[in-house]
């Protein structure tokens, strides 16, 4: 251990516990009156002399102090007497004590070598082994006014085993007191001198006292492992501290508390410290940088300023904060903590005032700064409140900041900068966490996972609002003006958002988040009102893909359930262009039920007004998936009864009317669609529609009439069944009846059989039409949309012949019988084909041809074609027969065969004649192909408008 000396400045002495300031003097006063008892009795060995002193005083000593003394005088004469090897049995001992006398008065006492055990109990009090009834008694105020008989004292060598409340010390040193006015106790100096052994401390001080002022001077070095255990919260510690001390002032009459010393005195105090490594309360062990301090008292408070080196490393953060980080966050949280603070050169760092409540403020200027892994904090706080025991009670702060840096360590990818305002933290609760308020500024960048398995490429949030914290609950308000944007986010099962999706908090009111820090996710409530940009949404397995406007959100959620509005907006589906207008949506949900609200302007397709006015839905759901209820279309028009259970959605429909007071053609299809068929057909009757997800899409048709410019299809009834998962394709052949109404041929009874493939091709087992008291159908028939083409034969079945060539109306051409025969066709939307078509009579019939035409292009002058032309004007026939081919792009051929007779030709001589007639009859198919280009484009429309 090195010397010492009083001017040297090393530490600033800790300020003595309350009500004990002067127990050190009665311990002093202790030993003077020990040493005054001793001196009474070696005077009366004066006469007696050294033999007779030492044979008396002994048990003299004894006897007083109810403890066997053991001593030896060594010289006796009228100035000076010298005792050698003093002991009290069990208590002090002395190898030399030595009284001189001036002026017919004791004047100086010196102990050498003094060896003592002194117990200090935890309040204060000290007590010496060996010599309790001799101190019994003795009070703080009797050792006050206790009257000195000597001028000086002084301990030299003396080895103390001091046990205290941190533990045992043994303490070496020289004490040398010199009392101006004795017996007076006061004025006084002192020159102390001291060193602990097992403390490895030393002190050195100059003190004086004159009535109540009060002036020291001296210096410290304290091994802070044991004398650091006096601080509140320490638990260990270890380092040194050295310090000069020179501070005077006037006493007051009784020291209650610390703070009416500190208002007495003035002076300065130069701290350095080293080495330190904390142990605290529920914290991990902080490791101190070397630094120094000046500590200055005057006027009432300690002003602590030329702080240097003030910086503390831990390896990891404190449990109570690690249990509020998230799981993520672990790998970090027990990574090394760096904490620094730094003061301003012109202004005190600290200063210390008492309060009226008994404990302290601290008035504060600086910045803490701190790291843990990526993560870099920094407060500036204003001050601070200590109580009686020195615990914080209350913290205020100018501002803080926390900063994440992307890619360091972090789990995720973040970049986050969190700046607070001024305010005060309550640290009085006995919460994990102290009541606050402050407001805030945020701005995080957001790379990757979220919370798993949500991940997004990037998300930016710009916040500002206030943050509270008060027991277990963290409230955050996020003031309007607020903005989020996400790119990319995914792992909502599949439900993919658009690329770049924007959230504005909108509104007088700010957001509100509030959790439990307990369980943030069971406990949340949030209610905001916000704007949200264009958003894109693809549902899962095979949903649409909707394109959804900007538009406001209002959003309530608690545990307790949650209410969602928004809108209007504008939601459109990508893929088929169907679009629902000014679309407002209201959720209200509680304990897992709840309803859901639906309503719009209108529905269109590509832009395109389709089913027009207003929707509006109402449905009740619950925690299972069950949803039901109402909605209707077209301001109420048309009205749907929707039911989803089990996974399975159920949609069914009020019978629909067409024609007047109910829909019209230009309600179902948008006007390109219109455009594109080129014809405005009028609809009429009623449709009524049902589908399950898991089933069919059923459509029943009841006296359904469709009006074509050159044909109408009227009472047309039937229930058509496609499947739900695979439209347009049937489930199975479908069935229809009606009537088809032609011009001149009047209304014409029809029955169709056919299915659908999940293309769109269409398979016509029949499509039969009483045609002329006889059948024509179509069999074996394939329908493809993508021509659009027809391909089929065409069966006639007994059709009667005289009402055949009357409806076609050719001029001087008449016959009788019933013709039966089957065409093979191929019909697209700009031609038609017939190859190797076959018609023929069953029995004998008539057949007249008498056509200026046919007569003109027949006349000559060869007898047999003018017998020909003779023959055929009233020819019988047993056998007739044709061939009908119909080349593309070309005339038609029609062969006719012949058998019978003219009655009035070769007196009914038998002919057999082979007639090869070419006319260009496409005509004939118009009709068909007008209905099979509008079929093809309403297949079209429909592949491309479906999912």
């Amino acid at each position: 251990m090195s010397d010492l000396s009083a001017n040297t400045r090393l530490v600033e002495p800790e300020l003595p516990p309350p009500d004990r300031s002067y127990l050190w003097i009665g311990a002093v006063q202790h030993v003077a009156a020990f040493l005054a008892v001793m001196i009474f009795l070696a005077g009366l060995a004066w006469a007696t002399r050294i033999p007779l002193t030492n044979a008396l005083l002994p048990p003299i000593a004894s006897t007083l102090i109810d403890q066997p003394v053991t001593l030896t005088v060594s010289s006796l004469n009228a100035d000076r007497i010298e005792i050698a090897d003093l002991s009290v049995q069990n208590g002090p001992a002395a190898d030399r004590l030595i009284l001189t006398r001036r002026d017919d008065r004791l004047d100086s006492v010196t102990v050498e070598g003094l060896t003592a055990h002194v117990v200090v109990a935890p309040d204060g009090t000290v007590s010496l082994p060996g010599l309790e009834n001799l101190l019994n008694g003795k009070s703080d105020d009797t050792a006050q006014t206790l009257a000195v008989p000597f001028s000086a004292l002084t301990l030299s060598d003396i080895d103390i085993l001091a046990d205290t409340p941190v533990g045992r010390d043994r303490v070496t040193g020289n004490i040398r007191v010199a009392f101006q006015a004795a017996p007076d106790l006061f004025p006084l100096t002192a020159a102390i001198g001291l060193e602990a052994s097992d403390s490895d401390s030393a002190i050195s001080f100059d003190i004086g006292l004159a009535g109540d002022r009060l002036s020291a001077q001296g210096a410290v070095d304290l091994s802070l492992s044991h004398w650091g255990r006096f601080l509140p919260g320490v638990t260990a510690i270890d380092g040194r501290a050295t310090g000069s001390v020179d501070f005077e002032g006037l006493l007051p009459q009784e020291i209650a508390t610390p703070d009416s010393l500190l208002a007495a005195l003035t002076g300065q105090a130069d701290v350095t410290w080293t080495g330190i490594t904390l142990s605290l309360r529920d914290m991990p062990d902080i490791a101190v940088q070397p630094g120094s301090a000046t500590l200055s008292l005057g006027g009432g408070q300690a002003v602590v300023d030329r702080l240097t080196g003030m910086e503390a490393r831990a390896d990891g953060l404190p449990a109570n904060i690690r249990n509020l980080l998230p799981d993520a966050f672990a790998d970090f949280a027990d990574s090394a903590v760096q904490v620094a603070f730094s003061g301003h050169s012109d202004i005190p760092v600290a200063v210390f005032r008492p309060n009226t409540a008994g404990g302290w403020g601290i008035a504060l200027n600086g910045t803490l700064d701190g790291s843990v892994g990526p993560i870099a904090v920094s407060v500036t706080p204003s001050r601070i409140d200590l109580d009686r025991t020195g615990n914080a009670t209350a913290l205020s702060i100018d501002s803080a900041s926390l900063d994440a840096i992307r890619g360091l360590s972090l789990p995720r990818d973040v970049e986050l900068h969190l700046t607070l305002g001024s305010g005060d933290i309550d640290l009085t609760t006995q919460s994990a966490l102290p009541d606050l308020t402050f407001p805030y500024q945020l701005e995080a960048v957001l790379h990757g996972d979220v919370i798993k398995p949500i991940w997004v490429r990037t998300a930016e949030l710009e916040a500002a609002g206030t943050l509270s914290l008060s027991g277990e609950r963290i409230d955050i308000a996020f003031d309007p003006g607020t903005s989020a944007r996400i790119d990319g986010l995914t792992g909502t099962g599949d439900i993919r958002l658009s690329p770049r999706l924007r959230v504005d908090i909108a509104g007088r009111d700010p957001a509100r988040l509030s959790f439990a820090t307990d369980d943030p996710v069971g406990t949340m409530s949030l209610t905001a009102s916000a704007r949200l940009g264009e958003t894109s949404v693809a549902l899962p397995n095979g949903g649409p893909a909707l394109a959804i406007s900007r538009h406001p959100v209002s959003l309530n959620y608690s545990p307790d359930g949650i209410v969602l509005a928004a809108g209007p907006a504008d939601i459109r589906d990508l893929k088929t262009g169907v679009s629902l207008t000014r679309a407002a949506i209201r959720v209200e949900e509680s304990q897992g039920i709840g309803t859901l609200s639906l309503s719009g302007s209108g529905i269109a397709v590509q832009g395109d007004p389709v089913l027009p006015g207003r929707v509006t839905a109402q449905f009740a759901f619950d925690r299972d998936g069950s949803l039901s209820g109402p909605a209707t279309l077209a301001d109420g028009r048309v009205h749907i009864a929707v039911d989803r259970r089990d996974g399975v959605l159920a949609v069914e429909t009020d019978p629909i009317a067409f024609g007047p007071g109910g829909l019209t053609y230009a309600d179902i299809l948008p006007q390109a669609m219109r455009d594109d068929l080129g014809i405005a057909p009028t609809i009429s009757g009623i449709v009524t529609a049902a589908y399950r997800s898991d089933g069919d899409l059923q459509l029943t048709l009841n006296d359904l009439g469709i009006g074509l410019p050159e044909a109408t299809v009227s009472r047309l009834n039937g229930t058509l069944a496609f499947q739900a998962d695979s439209l347009p394709a049937t489930r199975g052949s479908q069935s229809l009846k009606g009537s088809l109404i032609l011009p001149g041929l009047g209304t014409l009874p029809m029955t169709g059989r056919f299915s659908v493939a999940p293309d769109g091709t269409a398979s016509i087992d029949t499509f039969t039409l009483a045609l002329f008291s006889g059948e024509l159908a179509l069999v074996g028939g394939r329908f493809d949309p993508a021509g659009p083409s027809l391909d089929g034969t065409v069966r006639v079945r007994r059709m009667d012949l005289s009402q055949s060539l009357a409806a076609l109306s050719v001029q001087g051409v008449s016959g009788t019988g019933m013709v039966s025969g089957a065409i093979p066709i191929h019909v697209s939307a700009n031609d038609a084909v017939i190859k190797a078509g076959t018609l023929a009579a069953e029995g004998d019939g008539a057949l007249s041809i008498d056509n200026d035409t046919v007569n003109q292009a027949l006349a000559s002058d060869q007898q047999a074609v003018q017998l020909l032309v003779d023959v055929l004007k009233d020819f019988q026939y047993d056998e007739l027969g044709a061939e009908l081919d119909l080349p593309p792009n070309g005339d038609g051929r029609i062969g006719l065969r012949l058998s019978g007779r003219n009655p009035a030709v070769l007196d009914g001589h038998p002919f057999k004649l082979n007639v090869n007639i070419e006319s260009d009859f496409h005509n004939l198919f118009d009709i068909l192909k007008q209905i099979l280009s509008l079929s093809g484009k309403l297949a079209r429309s429909f592949g491309q408008n479906s999912p």
